[in-house]
């Protein structure tokens, strides 16, 4: 075979099985051409690499100090001595595992968290049910851009609606797009064609639909506001060419099936002052057989700027047989 970096790193994997031949050896790569020699020229066993989403950035600490290292934290709250990122959370606790504070690293100072509730018209006042949620609510709030993760229930579409209805009805954004990508459930079959213009196709056969219309009540809720250019549905095939304004709000949902690339677009379709909310759950409901998502590669590279805030939900708010279907 031709001399290349591929042949030399995968011919070295199969130097080492002649080698420790009673040891089981494993190739890991998403390089197409390396898949392609390990398997079918040195018969290498081949797997894929798959993305450890337990280790994602999850935007908050949970901290338990002594009344000694308690008193030191607040005579220097101008120090960062957690050593948190900028608009890093924490929940500190005293020995006694109480809940102390609720406070914020913003780059030059702790603040501590006092989340007001979201009031809207469409959706009446929401409270955070927990301090998980506040943090999310805090950085809907200030920040430019947040990332909402977590599992079903949890209360990541929610809260960004809330808040954004509250904002609109307020006049301090015009418009919501709401990005969405069109992936049916994972191993699901889709209905083929169907009737009707796009909207119709967006909001009746789409599940973008059934979570907007759950949301609000009832889908004649969602047209009022789509007639009255409140809002806006733009699928992910047809943002190249288009620009969020910069008094518009926009929410990306089910955002874990979006690879790099896409949200990359969406990200650099937005100018200053338009305040972008990414909600999804990375970690078990993903549609696509993307390797690079999105969301992860999202928070890696913006994790810590001054305009950035994730906050991975916690609990499960829906229903209690919901919170029980976690453990299936």
């Amino acid at each position: 075979m031709e001399i290349t970096p591929d042949t030399k790193i995968v011919g070295c994997c199969s130097f080492a099985e002649k080698i420790y031949p009673n040891d089981e050896l494993v190739f890991v790569t998403n390089d197409i051409a390396c898949k392609m020699i390990a398997s079918k020229i040195f018969n290498l066993s081949v797997e894929s690499i798959s993305e450890n989403n337990t280790d994602i950035y999850k935007g908050y600490r949970e901290v338990t100090l002594n009344e000694e290292k308690m008193a030191h934290f607040y005579e220097n709250l101008n120090e960062n001595t957690l050593n948190l990122l900028t608009n890093e959370y924490v929940i500190l606790k005293d020995l006694n595992n109480n809940v102390v504070d609720k406070l914020k690293w913003d780059g030059e100072t702790y603040q501590t968290i006092r989340c007001k509730p979201y009031k809207s018209n469409s959706f009446g006042t929401l409270k955070p049910l927990d301090d998980i949620q506040a943090f999310a609510m805090d950085s809907i709030n200030t920040n430019d851009i947040t990332v909402l993760y977590g599992k079903a229930g949890s209360g990541k579409t929610t809260l960004p609606l809330n808040y954004i209805m509250q904002e609109i009805e307020k006049g301090r954004y015009k418009k919501c797009y709401i990005i969405y990508s069109y992936e049916p459930l994972k191993g699901a079959k889709t209905l083929g064609f169907e009737k009707g213009d796009h909207i119709t196709k967006l909001i009746y056969s789409a599940s973008i639909g059934n979570i907007l219309s759950s949301k609000f009540g009832d889908i004649q809720q969602v047209e009022y506001m789509i007639d009255r250019d409140m809002l806006e549905i733009i699928p992910t095939a047809n943002i190249r060419g288009w620009e969020c304004p910069e008094n518009s709000i926009l929410l990306s949902t089910e955002s874990q099936n979006l690879d790099v690339y896409t949200l990359k677009t969406i990200i650099q379709r937005c100018k200053s002052g338009c305040k972008q909310i990414y909600e999804g759950d990375v970690i078990e409901q993903k549609d696509t057989n993307v390797q690079n998502i999105g969301m992860n590669r999202l928070i890696e590279v913006f994790k810590g700027h001054k305009s950035f805030g994730c906050v991975k939900l916690k609990n499960n708010y829906r229903s209690e047989l919901s919170e029980l279907a976690d453990l299936m």
